[in-house]
């Protein structure tokens, strides 16, 4: 392996002599497997390395005995965790990143650091909604950098997995504030991915706009919408034109442009009907509801509340019920009707304090 280069600073040289002096002393194995943990760019699972770099002359058996010899060797720390996990520290990781690119070996297994990493992704979220995957955000938030660094390196390479694992990710982006992330690595793979079905467009282009106006972007997240809404319509995708009407309809309302809000809501009603996706219909019911009562329009109003409390109250959805109770109780204290106005926000008061909600 070449020297560090002669204008490196003396530590910087010294570090370099004492991690090659280790690995002069490695054996054969040991030097394939302290290369191949250059692919790791976060602290890593025993799982994670016995899988990723065993074969091609390392068994999956061996890897976990052969790191014990690197962490002797201080080639390989120890982190401790939840569970005891691996690093290697920069200088090292530096230095095995050559050595990997020497033994002609690193394409081969950055590729199975990103299956590895991607795939993890994609079951956790496969488990989002399943008994005992209530951790799903915490087990991505563990392998998050490595799952990062996994997707910076095959957007170009392998873009259809890496788009299905970033789709994947939009809960965890989204929970875990990682908004900028979400945005920006959808963006890369929106503008590289040639290739790409315009039916998925259709929803990137949606998640795009929903990271920005998490981040208070909204001009930005309206373009988007848009963009989203145009592309949906082309190809007929129900539930992104649903969702992007629905999301522009809430924009337009945030903003007081309550007849753009109207038709947004009123576009996406069917849609969600046809979907059979009552909870979302019942908020459009909802949202349109209060905008008939700021416009004085009451019957109009109480019609879509009475739709929305129905269909809140069969999902159990409570927390929702007492917001369209409120609503009720304004329209009708609005058209001078004060019983009817008392008996609707008593309901909702009693209902709040149920679910142990002390804002009421």
């Amino acid at each position: 392996l070449v020297g560090g280069s002669r204008t490196a600073p003396a530590r910087h040289q010294s570090i370099r002599a004492a991690i090659k002096s280790s690995f002069d002393y490695l054996s054969a194995q040991e030097r394939k497997l302290f290369a191949r943990l250059a692919v790791f760019s976060a602290p890593f699972s025993p799982s994670a390395m016995e899988k990723i770099c065993s074969g091609e002359g390392i068994a999956e058996k061996d890897v976990l005995n052969l790191a014990i010899q690197l962490v002797e060797r201080s080639l390989l720390a120890v982190d401790e965790g939840v569970e005891n996990r691996f690093c290697l520290r920069e200088p090292v990781k530096l230095f095995a990143r050559e050595v990997l690119q020497k033994f002609g070996e690193e394409e081969k297994f950055r590729q199975r650091h990103f299956e590895y990493f991607t795939g993890i992704a994609r079951q956790a979220e496969k488990l989002s909604d399943a008994e005992g995957g209530k951790d799903w955000l915490e087990r991505v938030q563990q392998e998050y950098g490595n799952i990062s660094s996994a997707l910076r390196w095959g957007m170009s390479r392998f873009p259809e997995i890496a788009l299905k694992t970033a789709i994947s990710l939009q809960e965890f982006y989204d929970v875990r504030g990682y908004w900028e992330e979400g945005e920006r690595i959808l963006k890369e793979i929106l503008a590289g991915y040639r290739g790409m079905d315009k039916r998925v467009q259709a929803e990137v282009m949606l998640l795009i706009g929903h990271f920005l106006w998490r981040k208070g972007k909204m001009e930005e997240a309206e373009e988007w919408w848009k963009k989203s809404l145009s592309t949906a319509k082309s190809t007929k995708t129900k539930k992104v034109l649903a969702s992007a009407l629905h999301k522009l309809g809430n924009l337009a309302l945030s903003k007081g442009d309550y007849a753009s809000a109207i038709r947004y809501y009123q576009e996406a009603l069917p849609l969600y009907e046809k979907l059979s996706d009552e909870m979302r219909m019942a908020s459009v019911l909802n949202n349109l509801g209060y905008i008939s009562g700021l416009q004085g329009n009451y019957a109009e109003a109480e019609g879509y509340l009475k739709r929305a409390l129905a269909v809140f109250q069969k999902l159990g959805d409570m927390t929702r019920a007492t917001g369209v109770l409120q609503i009720f109780s304004r329209v009708a204290y609005s058209r001078k009707d004060y019983p009817q106005a008392m008996r609707y926000g008593e309901e909702a008061l009693r209902l709040a304090r149920s679910l142990g909600d002390r804002r009421q």
